[in-house]
């Protein structure tokens, strides 16, 4: 009897865990049968995708809530039979099976026709269509399971995340939108996120970024938000947040965790009207609960006066020569101030050259006020334009530094357009 213990012991072992599993397994595939009846309800709400509507129904709006909130239990069930030692692209080949999800997506770039029906799914108008799922393992103890799923003229995004204690995997964060009536309220278009590593003082946190998905313009705005797991997945602490504008377009990965703290890559609306866009960088470094914006904040020369001149005082007073604060201050005052007109269109900046100076490193960036939309003075006579034109700029390590700004030009600062000639500067 003793030499078959072993394999009664290991038989027994099997058996309960099995047994163990089966209500597990159980759940989740009921969770997934509901996602399945939602997802049918969604998808015969009838829309026309000719004459697309920001407002989101609301039989949508609650087949929204019913989805989200059945694709979660899915995942919470799923995992409650799951092992430490997890394989996320396996976990995340059985969820897609589970959920009739992640059908073929084209490579990025890629052109497709609409009689292309490998893409069927990704090319399809309306409410929960192409539901992707995907699982990372980001240690031995933190995995992250993302949900995504179309909305007309966006996408609406979930964002679980769960750490292995106490033997079984816990929920410890959820981001996602709140109820919405406007599409502008899912998380789509931007969804990204990057994960801060913890210490003994501090848990791990989690930068995260959600665009805001509309039907009528390329240009929207976006969210940015340190977060930190709270006892409540739901509603985790905000540790910072700001809001800024971006525009909506096909990139790669742009978001990304730095030594002290994060850097986000977009492209948003250029000042001037001449060019359509401009590459902005935001980065900064995270001290205990202080975000603090850093350089670089452009590419280039003329990006870093975009950038200054649409920046927060408090961002852009850290760029700026300490000496020529007040002055700088009143210009970037004056520049962001609403325009007040009578019968006149609104005044527009076109970009003039950029130039190097003859110190090193220094450069005078151009900015021009459209002719035909000068602001009336009210004063009576010629037109009064707006105070700065010319503004200087030194390189230093990692970007620049606002120096000054003035209505003429320097005699310092000369030669060929460097933007136009397409020298680095």
């Amino acid at each position: 009897m003793a030499r078959y213990w072993p394999l009664l012991v290991a038989t027994v072992a099997w058996a309960c865990a099995a047994e163990g599993q089966l209500p597990c397994s159980s759940q989740a595939r009921a969770d997934a049968a509901q996602v399945a009846a939602v997802r049918a309800n969604l998808r015969s709400i009838k829309l026309n995708e000719e004459e697309a509507d920001d407002e989101v129904p609301k039989d949508a709006q609650d087949g929204i809530l019913q989805l989200k909130s059945a694709l979660e239990r899915t995942v919470r069930d799923f995992l409650a039979c799951e092992p430490q030692a997890i394989d996320a692209a396996k976990l995340e080949s059985e969820l897609a099976t589970l959920l009739n999800a992640n059908p073929p997506q084209p490579a990025a770039g890629a052109v497709v026709t609409n009689r292309d029906k490998r893409y069927t799914e990704w090319q399809s108008f309306g409410y929960g269509r192409n539901l992707l799922v995907h699982a990372k393992l980001l240690s031995g103890t933190l995995l992250t399971v993302e949900l995504k799923f179309h909305i007309p003229c966006g996408d609406d995004n979930v964002l679980m995340i769960f750490e292995h204690e106490q033997s079984s995997w816990q929920e410890r964060l959820v981001w996602q939108a709140k109820p919405y009536s406007q599409i502008s309220g899912a998380f789509g278009d931007i969804f990204e996120w990057s994960v801060l590593p913890g210490n003994e003082r501090k848990p791990w946190r989690i930068v995260v970024v959600r665009g805001h998905p509309w039907c009528t313009s390329r240009f929207s705005g976006l969210d940015m938000k340190l977060l930190e797991p709270a006892a409540d997945p739901n509603d985790p602490r905000i540790v910072w947040h700001t809001q800024r504008q971006y525009s909506r377009g096909e990139y790669g990965e742009r978001l990304r965790t730095t030594a002290d703290g994060f850097e986000f890559r977009v492209n948003a609306a250029a000042i001037g009207v001449d060019d359509y866009e401009r590459t902005v960088i935001y980065r900064y470094r995270v001290s205990g609960d202080d975000v603090t914006r850093v350089q670089p904040i452009a590419t280039n020369g003329r990006g870093f006066v975009d950038e200054w001149l649409s920046s927060p005082w408090s961002e852009a007073a850290s760029q700026t020569y300490v000496s020529h604060l007040s002055d700088l201050k009143r210009i970037h005052t004056e520049f962001n101030e609403p325009i007040k007109q009578d019968d006149r269109t609104f005044v527009q900046w076109t970009h003039g050259p950029v130039v190097a100076c003859k110190i090193q490193g220094q450069y005078q960036v151009a900015m021009k006020l459209d002719r035909e939309t000068m602001v009336p003075s009210k004063l009576g006579g010629d037109d009064q334009p707006l105070p700065a034109k010319y503004f200087l700029i030194q390189h230093v390590e990692n970007g620049y530094q606002m120096l000054s700004a003035s209505a003429a030009k320097s005699p310092e600062c000369g030669g060929a357009d460097l933007i136009r000639s397409g020298t680095s500067q």
